[in-house]
């Protein structure tokens, strides 16, 4: 398998995501792999050996977070008691198990929404990443999100909300109910969605009748 893929155009370096996994204090070993979704697209899966069983999927999520960029992050951490290896010594990747949805789910008990904003949210959650299934403490990135999906989620919500919905945000408030305590509480941008449309569209103008001004004037020459 070739350890340089794609993700959403970027060049990926799988031995550089098991270079930085195996760093973690509580692994033992690391196999990187990528496999093709429906969309065609490629999902990182880790598998790891851990140490002992002080590991936690969840801090190891967040350690990765931090080492490395978000596209580098593998969508599913699954731990195996041994890699597997062929008569060569090498790492047999066809006698890798299967990962499971199990492996991903940080909340062990699904919470519904307790009020209308987180179930706002997870209406939109639901539409996007295609599961009934989520809870309010479900991080987004441990239940199929991704960056490509994320915008989509920015888009939808801000046309729910009627909110300018920073970008950041959503990856700092990654579940259902720190998020809803963010727009409620935090203060989001107060700027009517509608008006930020309208702004955009003015600048795009502005862009087009300078367009057509050198346009213009180069006709003239």
């Amino acid at each position: 398998m070739d350890d340089q893929i794609k993700i959403r155009g970027i060049r990926v370096e799988l031995g550089e995501i098991k270079s930085i996994i195996s760093n973690h204090p509580h692994i033992q070993e690391a196999v990187i792999t990528a496999v093709s979704t429906d969309n065609y697209e490629k999902k990182i899966i880790a598998y790891i050996v851990p140490k002992s069983n002080q590991l936690d999927i969840k801090e190891l999520r967040t350690y990765t977070q931090q080492k490395m960029p978000l596209y580098m992050v593998p969508e599913i951490f699954m731990k195996i008691k041994s890699i597997p290896l062929n008569s060569n010594g090498k790492v047999d990747r066809n006698r890798l198990p299967e990962p499971t949805s199990d492996e991903v789910r940080i909340s062990d008990v699904n919470v519904p929404p307790t009020n209308i904003t987180e179930r706002k949210i997870k209406e939109v959650w639901v539409d996007i990443l295609k599961q009934d299934n989520i809870s309010i403490n479900d991080n987004f990135f441990d239940v199929g999100g991704h960056s490509l999906l994320i915008l989509q989620v920015k888009t939808k919500l801000e046309l729910v909300f009627e909110k300018k919905i920073e970008l950041m945000d959503l990856f700092q408030y990654p579940t259902i109910a720190t998020l809803s305590a963010r727009i409620n509480n935090a203060g989001l941008d107060n700027t009517p969605f509608e008006s930020l449309r309208a702004k955009g569209k003015d600048r795009r103008r502005a862009l087009q009748d300078r367009r057509k001004r050198r346009e213009n004037l180069n006709k003239q020459r």
